[in-house]
């Protein structure tokens, strides 16, 4: 009997303090990617101009810069239901900014969300998406948040309650919800398609609004791009799948295209936090990149969470979906 009590005690043991630490040695060590060097660019100028093309891509400023403030030099605050998390300043100054970033580092905030000193940074930052992003394209975005004007101006402190505001616990929410990595080759498609799913499922990250968040904040399973309310926005982010009714089933691709680029099609238009998108980011894409994306988009398969949405909204329980006319 005592023998196997001893034994029950080690497994607890084993359980509340081995597996989690080793959860956390894990996160804290694992760094993939690390090994892809950075490699000069033929034309530094021209290296630049592509970076500040991806910066509208991801949007950058409309989460770096506050209304009103000075560019990328600390941005609005991001409410969820854990609190709320207020963006950095990535200017280049020295003192409160990225200014003493390697690109290695830089490299290593997109594509494992660990900051300069190895923390581990909130998923607030869409690094879930920015694991996508290529190395030569990660070069090119800091090449570019080099040359903006160095802004002080220290960062503000996250407002998130206990535990949340325990960075270590994010070791946990990595280990559930995190796999860092580009795009899985698909061989059998077009490069409209590839270049489509590279911006749809990296930079431009719209599963950050458009897929369904469970109570820890991770993507919910079965519902990739199937629509999800935006926490503490009260605002509704559309299905952007294939589903007939609440998603893009019954669009065209050039609908898509139009509403990506202009906010308007004879389909429907966007308002709210999709407006602002349009606004400062999607319109300034070139049109091959918006058609590449509303090809991608095309492909996306209707999901469970679709069915769920559809119910609802004939039920009348869902009023920001957006609706074709």
């Amino acid at each position: 009997m005592k023998r196997s009590l001893t034994r029950l005690a080690l497994a607890l043991l084993f359980a509340v303090l081995i597996i989690p630490a080793a959860i956390v040695g894990m996160q804290l060590i694992s760094d993939p990617g690390s090994d892809m060097a950075s490699v000069a660019p033929p034309d530094a100028a021209q290296q630049v101009e592509h970076g500040k093309y991806l910066a509208l891509a991801g949007n950058c400023m409309g989460c770096h810069t506050a209304r009103g403030g000075q560019l990328y030099a600390r941005g609005r605050a991001i409410s969820t239901a854990f609190g709320d998390l207020y963006t950095s300043n990535i200017t280049p100054d020295a003192h409160t900014g990225i200014g003493t970033w390697s690109a290695d580092d830089f490299w290593r905030a997109l594509h494992n969300g660990k900051s300069k000193d190895g923390h581990f940074l909130y998923p607030a930052f869409p690094y879930p998406n920015y694991t996508r992003v290529t190395r030569p394209d990660a070069d090119a975005l800091y090449a570019y948040l080099r040359t903006l004007k160095p802004v002080r101006q220290p960062n503000r402190e996250h407002a998130l309650r206990f535990p949340y505001n325990q960075r270590i616990l994010l070791a946990f929410w990595r280990a559930l919800y995190f796999t860092p990595g580009q795009l899985p080759n698909a061989p059998t498609q077009s490069a409209k398609f590839k270049r489509g799913a590279y911006l749809v499922e990296g930079l431009v990250h719209c599963s950050a609004c458009h897929t369904a968040r469970d109570t820890l904040g991770g993507p919910r399973l079965g519902s990739e791009l199937a629509g999800a309310t935006i926490p503490m926005r009260n605002w509704y982010a559309s299905s952007l799948t294939s589903d007939e009714v609440t998603g893009l089933g019954s669009w065209t691709e050039e609908d898509i295209a139009d509403l990506l680029k202009t906010g308007v099609s004879h389909r429907g238009t966007a308002s709210g936090p999709m407006a602002e998108v349009v606004a400062n980011s999607l319109q300034h894409l070139d049109q091959p990149d918006i058609a590449a994306m509303a090809t991608y988009l095309k492909t996306m398969p209707k999901t469970a969470a679709s069915d769920t949405v559809a119910i609802a909204r004939t039920q009348g329980k869902m009023k920001a979906v957006l609706r074709p006319g």
